[in-house]
């Protein structure tokens, strides 16, 4: 959730219940997907997607000036290092 707060138009919003930070975009809360594979049920807690450490790279798409056509319109892509070593592994 850190890499997030430094973000235009990205905010981190602490759940009612008090567990975990939600991440907000501009256009909503986002779909988020890792390594290029949707999170079907993810509850907006970024912590429990991913750690930190095994992050390479985050796209953000937050409006149809900066959508792609896979992600939509409003969207997080986390890239980790998992995707690129199995990348390395396969060359």
């Amino acid at each position: 959730a850190d890499y997030f707060v430094s973000l235009p138009r990205a905010r981190m919003v602490v759940r009612r219940s008090g567990f975990g930070r939600e991440l907000w975009l501009g256009c909503g809360r986002p779909r988020v997907f890792i390594d290029d594979t949707p999170l079907l049920f993810f509850d907006g807690r970024i912590d429990d997607a991913v750690q930190a450490p095994d992050v390479l790279a985050i796209e953000v798409y937050d409006g149809a000036a900066l959508s792609d056509a896979y992600y939509g319109t409003c969207a997080v892509v986390i890239w980790t290092r998992f995707k690129a070593e199995a990348q390395m592994h396969r060359e």
